[in-house]
């Protein structure tokens, strides 16, 4: 039984782990224009077509459109032929939000002239490295969006975020991210920075029938980008008008993500239910990003969700391991509730995505992007009068402190903050919220995220101190007993060895002489209940973003090298003990193991002491072995504590960090346990019996035991009655067991 609740842990952490596995820049160049089956590469902007030599999109890749909106109906007698867009001959991209450290502008936006789309986005409350800036140099903000990281030089991207992509006329098909947009109105204040683009439409004649308007706002202090986009009819006559654009495509992966992709795509949505709009759910919306490039799964609408519940999309997020972007309809500055949000299909009820194949020039870097696609519905659109397409986009944290507030409050946003690694239910969501709660307050008292994690397990360790100590005794009095059985243990086995049922007879009857309850078996069953608590703070401390770029032990380790040692400087990484790879450049992965990644960029060391730790503590609790099975038994685990260092070594060193601490606690906590053992034995009180309380748990528990004991004496005495009864039918008895 001592050997029990390390197999069952490790059979539960494989199966944990089985739930986890089936869960630079560039210049600025038109997009790869997408086909059905393959992409064909672009020229780069040096090179880049004329306006009518760009192709025009083919109506098969559209979204389909939905029926016209009431109202006045396209003159049938009006005809649009050779519908094109007019490019800039001076395209600019001016860049929005923050331009220094001290701005109120929580991102930088970097546009493109090509659709009018989006180029990258920089969170500057956050930093893309830990590492101090070179001289003269300012520190690199933090990356959320870049369509050229590992584009091949010279290459185009696969396709600009928030683009234009296409205009349907009255049935013409008018592509848009392939041609430049013309950038005017731009207003920098200090509330606020917007840009226009604008990219006119003419038919054969050079007549303007259309005009495409989108305009950006960066809002200070605020996470969300407006996009404000019309089109207008400048024609005599009304028009049938749809609109096809992109959505976000992916984020940056985040460094320290040794668990492999965990990027996501979530799709928020309402239910039907009473009150209408009550709230906006997530369940059964989480879709691995791989598993869109493999296309396994629909992105909207859901296949996973009932049918019956008749879902409304509320927003569209991609995620990586600490940021989002999400894509939403604007919030009503009056909205109060829910309620009053709208639904993102309602403006775009047709979303779709696409695989696009990306040229690159990094190692193993993903050679394949997705891009999301919004098309509308078709609109009819008086002369003189516009079209309003508008949308929103939260570029950030998943950050609580972030996502309570209004009006992402509403949008019930805060949904996206899990602790979870492929299962939601099955890594404790409240367990782990509610430990990061009082992680939260140690480090506020304490100030030191390290600290506050070795309080964290000593907290921990002294609440399960009455359950381990139950546990380990009742395992070492059952040790002890059963070694002194193992003599008479050995005769049974030899007298009844073509018998089971005798057998188990018997040694339930030697149980009962010898004073052995089967009952305190159970005693090391308590020691699973760590089990939750170990999985949820695995899981919170991987995806807490609190923990990101946090020093353990007030930064001693900088401090004392003037900035140049990187042990335990970011406890949302590995250790780097010696580091020999900068974080900007790829790492070695291992991609062969089941269900992680490991990386290679430094000398680790929390994880080969965590192996030292993991031996003394088998060395010290494991008991001498009884049988060839325990010996062999014991043989395997000999070699799982060397196992470790390479599952765990490129794990973040806030886990690394809680593990060896509590492990080298549980030797502590092994050793107090095992001296009282031996002080109770010492003094004859070891096998004392406890008074049973009748009616608890152990008393049912004996009376089970003895209850299933008596029962399987009953049926041997009847089959001994059945084979006297037979008279020398002895030998028919055992051909016919």
């Amino acid at each position: 039984m001592r050997l029990l609740v390390p197999i069952v842990a490790i059979l539960i952490g494989l199966a944990f782990a089985f739930a986890i596995a089936t869960g630079r820049s560039g210049t600025d160049a038109p997009p790869i224009p997408a086909d059905d089956e393959t992409t064909e590469q672009v020229a780069s902007a040096e090179d880049a077509p004329e306006a009518a030599d760009q192709p025009e999109a083919d109506p098969g890749d559209q979204p389909e459109q939905a029926a016209p909106t009431e109202g006045a109906t396209p003159d049938p007698a009006v005809e649009l032929a050779g519908l094109k867009a007019v490019p800039t001959d001076s395209p600019q991209a001016p860049a929005l939000g923050a331009t220094s450290d001290e701005s109120p502008f929580k991102f930088r936006i970097e546009f493109t002239s090509y659709g009018a789309g989006l180029k990258k986005i920089t969170l500057t409350d956050y930093d893309q490295f830990v590492d101090p800036p070179k001289e003269g140099e300012a520190k690199p903000a933090y990356h959320l969006m870049d369509v050229n990281q590992g584009v091949a030089e010279g290459a185009a991207p696969a396709f600009y975020p928030y683009a234009a992509q296409a205009v349907t006329i009255n049935g013409q098909s008018v592509r848009l991210d392939g041609v430049q947009w013309a950038a005017d109105d731009v207003v920098r204040g200090d509330a606020s920075h917007s840009v226009t683009y604008r990219l006119p439409v003419v038919g054969a004649d050079d007549q303007l029938v259309a005009e495409v308007v989108r305009t950006w706002t960066a809002s200070a202090d605020s996470y969300d980008l407006s996009l404000k986009q019309q089109i207008l009819n400048h024609t005599d006559a009304p028009l049938e008008v749809s609109f096809q654009q992109y959505a976000q495509g992916d984020v940056l992966t985040d460094l320290g993500a040794y668990l492999g992709d965990r990027r996501m795509f979530i799709t928020g949505h309402f239910r039907d239910e009473k009150p209408p709009k009550f709230g906006i759910y997530v369940d059964d919306s989480f879709i691995p990003r791989n598993d869109l490039i493999k296309q396994k799964r629909t992105l909207w609408p859901n296949e996973d969700l009932p049918v019956r519940k008749n879902p409304r999309l509320a927003w569209l997020a991609a995620e990586n391991r600490y940021f989002a972007v999400i894509t939403h309809a604007p919030v009503p500055e009056s909205a109060t509730v829910t309620a009053d949000v709208p639904e993102l299909d309602g403006t775009f009820p047709a979303v779709s995505y696409r695989v696009l194949d990306q040229e690159i020039d990094m190692p193993q870097a993903d050679k394949q992007r997705i891009a999301v696609q919004l098309g509308s519905a078709a609109h009819t659109v008086a002369p003189g009068s516009s079209l309003a397409l508008d949308l929103a986009v939260y570029a950030g944290p998943r950050k609580k402190a972030v996502l309570d507030e209004a009006p992402y409050s509403l949008m019930h946003f805060d949904k996206l903050i899990r602790y979870e690694l492929g299962c939601t239910w099955c890594t404790f969501q409240w367990l782990a919220k509610g430990l990061l709660g009082y992680l939260k307050g140690l480090n506020w008292l304490v100030k030191d995220w390290g600290i506050a994690i070795i309080i964290l397990v000593l907290t921990v360790r002294l609440l399960l101190h009455p359950i381990t100590k139950r546990a380990q005794t009742n395992m070492m009095k059952m040790s002890k007993q059963m070694g002194k059985l193992q003599p008479e243990m050995a005769t049974l086995k030899e007298k009844y060895k073509d018998d089971p049922t005798a057998l188990n007879r018997e040694t339930m009857k030697l149980y009962r002489e010898a004073g052995i309850n089967p009952a305190n078996m159970l005693g090391c069953l308590p020691m699973l209940l760590q089990t939750p608590i170990w999985i949820a703070l695995y899981a919170m401390l991987y995806f807490a973003i609190e923990l990101r770029h946090e020093p353990a032990f007030y930064g001693v380790f900088q401090s004392i090298s003037g900035g140049a040692w990187h042990f335990l400087e970011d406890l949302s990484v590995s250790d780097n003990f010696i580091r020999f790879i900068p974080p900007e450049q790829p790492a070695y992965k291992l991609t062969w193991l089941p269900f992680i990644e490991p990386e290679f960029r430094s000398l680790n060391v929390l994880p080969l002491l965590m192996a030292v730790v993991f031996f003394f503590q088998m060395k010290l609790t494991t008991p001498p072995p009884q049988t060839d099975q325990q010996r062999q038994q014991q043989m395997i685990m000999k070699f799982m504590p060397f196992m470790f260092p390479i599952f765990l070594y490129s794990a973040p060193a806030g886990l690394t960090l809680y593990i060896c601490c509590s492990t080298f606690a549980g030797i502590v906590d092994s050793y107090i346990v095992r001296k009282h053992v031996r002080e109770q034995e010492e003094a004859g009180t070891l096998f004392e019996k406890k008074p049973v309380k009748p009616g608890g748990f152990r008393d049912r528990m004996q009376k089970r035991f003895e209850m299933a004991a008596q029962m399987a004496a009953e049926r041997q005495a009847e089959i001994e009655k059945q084979k006297k009864a037979s008279g020398g039918g002895n030998k028919n008895y055992k051909k016919r067991k």
